[in-house]
């Protein structure tokens, strides 16, 4: 298994609103996920954080990767 296979969070204030910048590092929320068969994922409506915030939490998504939504609403 790789590194990081599976991975849960960031959650809450780690990444809040209050960290959010015009221009930076996209993060997928449930908002990005579709429950529609043709369309999985909705590459637009990111926020962003800036790097320095993302090198913090450490947590990426790659091609092919898959994510589920543990608190919110998917659309």
């Amino acid at each position: 298994s790789c590194k990081k296979s599976i991975i849960s969070g960031p959650f809450g204030s780690n990444i809040s609103s209050k960290y959010f910048v015009e221009d930076g590092v996209p993060v997928i929320r449930g908002n990005n996920l579709s429950l529609s068969v043709g369309i999985k994922f909705k590459d637009d409506g990111f926020v962003y954080i800036a790097q320095h915030k993302a090198d913090e939490l450490d947590t990426w998504a790659t091609k092919d990767d898959l994510i589920f939504t543990a608190v919110g609403t998917i659309g």
